[in-house]
């Protein structure tokens, strides 16, 4: 058959975020001529996974300097999806809450927060927020620090 035409399509994937660019050639088996076209598509599969898995920080922790009594809350304000799991590390040690209560950590919708009541000096340091999705994995670091109460 001289009319026949064969055609393969080939595509980069890569790890952009920007449209594919798929070479699609076709040759006319009677003229032994290729002839190449390039198309910029995105396949449906990719599209989904690209566009569905994501890990972001909103707002980074802040640096807090709060008197000793006192109660701090931290807020990591993360978005991902899927949801992402989170972990605390104070001193680069993983934290966690205390049975008794003075300090809770809790999930939230937009992200994960500690509540340290009765503050003391012992409770400066660097705390850190990580999050994971699976796909991608974020942190962000914020300094407490307790000041001593100074009675006059």
């Amino acid at each position: 058959m001289a009319d026949e035409e064969s055609a393969s399509i080939s595509a980069d994937l890569g790890n952009s975020n920007e449209p594919l660019d798929a070479d699609v050639m076709s040759t006319d088996r009677s003229s032994s001529t290729t002839k190449t076209t390039t198309v910029s598509t995105i396949p449906d599969a990719v599209t989904t996974t690209r566009s569905s898995n994501f890990l972001y920080i909103v707002e980074p922790l802040a640096n807090i300097t709060i008197n000793s009594g006192k109660e701090a809350r931290i807020k990591c304000h993360v978005k991902g999806n899927p949801p992402p799991k989170f972990r605390w590390f104070k001193n680069e040690a993983p934290f966690e809450s205390e049975r008794r209560g003075r300090i809770t950590i809790r999930k939230e919708h937009d992200g994960s927060k500690i509540r340290i009541r009765n503050l003391d000096v012992p409770d400066t340091g660097y705390y850190r927020c990580e999050a994971s999705n699976g796909f991608q994995k974020v942190e962000t670091t914020g300094i407490l620090k307790v000041l001593m109460d100074i009675w006059p």
